[in-house]
């Protein structure tokens, strides 16, 4: 037995002179006061049971050794109170009367001279009870206040906080067992579980005070997927920057257990502050408006200390993510501060995000009214302008000699041109601001397809023969029939001016039990499969020497898929350069029985009638 409880009180001192140590390299990687004092008290600690050990070895008690050791012991006690008293201020009189235990269980101990042994009756038995009673005093307070602090700390810190408390409460908890059993408790099993004990409490200090990754995983398992799911939302979900910077604070405050926290656009502009006055805020902003980097910020002690400020890299500049802890954050949420940097990481992504989609959107505003303006400014002009055209080619002015006729005819295609031209921006400007208005009754789509061919035959030259070709029986849809026919015709005219070396151009209408086919077929150009997805969006023109020539906006397949949507049917194209293309604008078909057209309901908020 005796072999054992000297290997057992050997690895107890070895193991908390590794832990001082630990403790000063931690202290001299950072460099922060609370460190020190945390440090120097566990270097105190550890030379206790360390010296006990030597006198043990040399097997000759010195007087002055053990003095030594009741002040390092005495002296580790009082730097866990200076260690307290970093993070929560003692009142005055409260530290001076703490200091003044401290100092006279030590000249106690220098007076009177303590045996090796102290588990005497007498003077001296009761000068180590008081030494041992004022330690337990000085580490007590403290211990009691990290447990009650931990509460509301994030799971590392709380963890942490927990561990330094529960080492030191079992520490008190022997040295009191020992001052109450007195020599009842040196019976070899009794000190070999005492040391026991105490060599389980140094796994724990050290994890409080160095967070190995094992630890870190299973302390912050319980909010990992909640930090997961918050990101998600701040990268996926987060409408606007304002709502963004909101969840930011929030998230960013419970990360490091903050009371405050505050979000900076690279302006300075101030987007978001959680726990700040007003006027703190406004300084802040000023602050990093004046010189937005973090490190002359934090010089400037513009929010109070302790702080963690994080840059958030933007497009043109930097913005800033600050938290404003509690004072336990710089020791014990070294972790929660690393998390924080990456949480900063997602927010200006998501930042830039935002503001790269409203951009987006401003532009298409944009857009929109200058469609709508343009459109509308222009049409009086080119109403005018047609109209004295036709004047002219009817010689209501007057005879025209066979070369002016010649000319006004090609002036008024190109104002014809020009007038589809507005009324497709027209269209498009109603669509985009919701005022698209469908008159929808049912119609045989056989009709509007011979329609919308005969209106363009009269347009087609002889290089571009049209040709029909409907089914027999009646292919009925609930359909806007005008808009319909503007949809065939755009897609017979882009047939035409899509295949300058000529060609047929055919139409053809097919139905299924479900749905109305129309396939219009050229024989032009074609388009590569990487292009054809752009042609239907707004403004998308595919650029090349074959069609550079030919007018148009990029209107027209846009304005054609979206009224078919709003009818709820779709068009697609199969082409193949230089093979020419089809598109296809599919409809619902409506069947024998379902009863007179009921009102569509078009995505974009365009307004549907039915009729009979």
């Amino acid at each position: 037995m005796s072999g054992l409880l000297a290997v057992v009180q050997d690895a107890v001192a070895a193991a908390f002179v590794l832990l001082g140590l630990s403790a000063t390299v931690e202290f001299l990687l950072h460099r922060e006061r609370a460190r020190a004092y945390l440090a120097a008290s566990l270097v105190l600690f550890s030379l206790v049971p360390a010296l006990g050990r030597a006198q043990a070895a040399l097997g000759t008690p010195n007087p002055v050794v053990l003095e030594v050791t009741v002040l390092a012991f005495l002296g580790s006690g009082y730097c866990i109170l200076l260690f307290r008293t970093c993070f929560v201020p003692l009142r005055r009189w409260r530290l001076a009367a703490a200091t003044a235990a401290a100092a006279g269980a030590m000249a106690l101990t220098l007076a009177a001279g303590l045996p090796p042994h102290s588990r005497l009756p007498g003077p001296q038995g009761l000068v180590a009870d008081a030494v041992i009673l004022t330690w337990v005093g000085l580490v007590g307070e403290p211990i009691v206040r990290f447990w009650l602090a931990s509460r509301s700390r994030p799971p590392v810190q709380r963890a942490r906080l927990r561990g330094l408390s529960v080492s030191f409460a079992v520490l008190i908890a022997i040295l009191l067992v020992g001052t109450v059993a007195g020599n009842r408790l040196q019976s070899p099993t009794a000190v070999l579980v005492t040391q026991l004990a105490a060599l389980a409490m140094v796994p724990i200090l050290f994890g409080s005070l160095s967070q190995p990754g094992e630890l870190l995983r299973r302390w912050r398992n319980g909010d990992s997927d909640e930090l997961q799911l918050a990101m998600k939302d701040l990268l996926v979900f987060s409408p606007d920057r304002a709502t963004a910077a909101g969840r930011a604070v929030r998230w960013a405050a419970r990360l490091v257990g903050a009371d405050a926290a505050f979000v900076l656009d690279r302006d300075g502009e101030p987007l978001a502050a959680l726990g700040m006055a007003p006027d703190l805020v406004a300084a802040a902003s000023a602050a990093w408006r004046d010189d937005p980097l973090v490190e002359t910020f934090a010089r400037r002690r513009v929010v109070r200390a302790p702080s963690i400020l994080v840059a958030l890299p933007m497009d043109g500049g930097a913005g800033l993510l600050g938290t404003l802890p509690g004072p336990f954050t710089p020791v014990f949420a070294a972790h929660e501060a690393a998390q924080l940097r990456g949480y900063a990481s997602a927010l200006a992504a998501t930042l830039e995000r935002i503001r790269t989609t409203e951009r987006l959107a401003a532009m298409e505003r944009a857009k929109g009214q200058f469609l709508n303006l343009a459109s509308h400014e222009l049409r009086g002009p080119v109403a005018i302008i047609r109209g004295y055209m036709s004047m002219l080619e009817r010689g209501t002015l007057g005879p025209l000699n066979p070369a002016g006729l010649r000319a006004v005819r090609v002036m008024s295609a190109k104002a014809a041109e020009m007038n589809a031209l507005i009324e497709q921006m027209l269209e498009a400007a109603r669509l985009e601001e919701g005022r698209l208005r469908l008159e929808v009754r049912d119609a045989d789509v056989r009709g509007i397809a011979e329609r919308a061919v005969e209106v363009m035959r009269l347009l087609a030259d002889d290089a571009h023969p049209l040709r029909l070709r409907v089914d027999g029986e009646p292919l009925v849809a609930a359909v806007d029939a005008a808009r319909i026919q503007t949809i065939l015709t755009n897609l017979v005219d882009n047939a035409i001016k899509y295949s300058p070396a000529g060609g047929e151009v055919e139409c053809r209408v097919t139905g299924t039990g479900e749905s109305v086919r129309i396939a219009v077929r050229d024989h032009g150009v074609g388009i590569a499969p990487e292009d054809q997805e752009r042609l239907f969006s707004r403004f998308g023109r595919i650029s090349s020497e074959a069609t550079r020539h030919i007018p148009g906006i990029g209107l027209g397949l846009y304005l054609a898929r979206e009224l078919a949507r709003l009818h709820g049917g779709d068009i697609a194209v199969e082409s193949r350069p230089g093979l020419g293309s089809t598109f296809v604008l599919t409809l619902p078909r409506r069947q024998p029985g379902d009863g007179a057209a009921g009102p569509a309901v078009p995505a974009t908020g365009a307004e549907a009638v039915s009729g009979e």
